[in-house]
């Protein structure tokens, strides 16, 4: 689910396309795997992909026609 709201699949419903999911999850492992070879502690790499998720979240509920 994170990673098709990442893409660009809106909550309120709308069309989600492969790209942008395939996108979404590109980030989230990128991000997952960068925070791990930091030597980040597992809570905070998942506060750091709970960051993410809100910001497009919020991007989501903000902008609903921007994707």
């Amino acid at each position: 689910m994170a990673a098709v709201v990442i893409g660009g699949a809106s909550l309120t419903g709308g069309k989600g396309r492969i790209l942008g999911t395939s996108v979404g999850v590109l980030v989230l492992a990128v991000l997952e795997n960068g925070l791990q070879i930091a030597g980040m502690s597992p809570f905070y790499r998942y506060i750091g992909m709970g960051v993410l998720l809100t910001i497009a979240v919020v991007i989501d509920r903000a902008f609903p026609d921007l994707f």
